[in-house]
């Protein structure tokens, strides 16, 4: 979805502010730039409220917990089939007391 261009208002300030600072960076030096960089504070709170990401940390951490639920579920079906069919194999993994004296 493309958004609507809309006409700069005079009473957008943030917008005033970006063509401030688009103007000061065309006209500063490397080592002014360096400084204006040092010289910048960003406290923790600053940066959970606007650096991090939220929308992308559910998507990661849920694609983290589906990832982990199936391979949970491919687990125990792998499980189940060894149980039904490989009766051998279950013994081998998993011995009774009657098996292993017979290994």
């Amino acid at each position: 979805m493309i958004p609507k261009l809309t006409p700069i208002n005079d009473g957008d300030k943030e917008t005033d502010k970006l063509i401030k600072r688009k103007a000061n960076v065309i006209n500063e030096t490397s080592k002014e730039r360096e400084e204006r960089i040092k010289k910048t504070e960003v406290s923790v709170a600053d940066f959970f409220s606007q650096c991090v990401d939220y929308d992308m940390l559910k998507l990661f951490f849920g694609l983290l917990v589906i990832f982990f639920f199936t391979v949970g579920i491919a687990t125990i079906f792998y499980l189940f089939f060894i149980y039904l069919f490989k009766a051998k194999m279950w013994n081998f993994y998993f011995p009774s007391q009657e098996t292993h004296e017979e290994l």
